[in-house]
């Protein structure tokens, strides 16, 4: 920063000296015109440096270090998350796909079954209830193949919304 300042001052030998003008053409004994009020100014150039700030500076280093590391654990977090909700509906979807396979070979043996007990009655070596129980069994695998079809739904539907083909289709 610059500064600068001028003004004048005045002396005499007594108060009312002090406003009496002499002109500049009266000399004193030494040579130099004897005047009452003599000017004077000064420039400058101020710097700052600053020695000591209470550490200030060095915790907000510290606080935006520990903000951005924040920030950094919490991309790391959601990206974990992400892979781990992608890999559980994968897994999750070919599960469902392995119990739907079963439940479609249940399906197919309870049907022989229901078949052979049908057969067997017709031609008297075989008993009502044998038929009956036959036939039940086949509606309940024929409804665990439904369950086991519509887990491998939900379980695609999971999965493509992990990752993001849900949105991509539903955008076009």
């Amino acid at each position: 920063m610059a500064t600068a300042a001028y003004g004048f001052s005045g002396s005499a030998k007594t108060a009312g000296n002090l406003f009496a003008f002499r002109g500049p053409d009266s000399r004193a004994s030494n040579g130099f015109p004897n005047q009452n009020w003599f000017g004077f100014g000064n420039v400058g150039l101020s710097l700052q440096i600053p020695v000591f700030d209470g550490f200030r500076r060095k915790y907000q280093v510290q606080q935006a270090r520990i903000a951005q590391q924040t920030i950094e654990k919490g991309f790391e977090t959601l990206r974990q998350s992400i892979d781990l909700q992608e890999a559980q509906s994968r897994t999750t979807l070919v599960n469902a796909l392995d119990v739907l396979d079963n439940q479609k070979a249940n399906l197919e043996l309870a049907d022989e079954v229901a078949r052979v007990s049908r057969i067997k009655f017709k031609e008297g070596v075989g008993s009502n209830i044998e038929v009956v129980t036959a036939e039940t069994s086949l509606r309940e695998a024929q409804t665990n193949y439904y369950a086991a079809l519509y887990d491998v739904l939900v379980a695609k539907v999971d999965r493509d919304k992990a990752t993001g083909e849900l949105y991509n289709q539903a955008k076009k």
